[in-house]
């Protein structure tokens, strides 16, 4: 129906926009605003090199 449409829409918006894969059952899983950040966020955390995120944190304590 309606919703799954949309919800293939938002997920090739964020995959172009963020560059994450989002799968469908993801979204509907977290349906508000809030949990769906918390899920893109950590998706990209795991996307980012270790090394790199210390090194950021570091600059970011100074």
């Amino acid at each position: 129906g309606g919703n799954s449409l949309m919800a293939i829409q938002l997920i090739s918006r964020i995959r172009n926009i963020l560059n994450l894969e989002l799968s469908v059952g993801k979204l509907f899983e977290n349906p508000t605003i809030s949990q769906l950040a918390e899920v893109l966020v950590e998706e990209q955390l795991e996307q980012v090199d270790s090394n790199i995120l210390e090194q950021i944190l570091a600059e970011v304590d100074q």
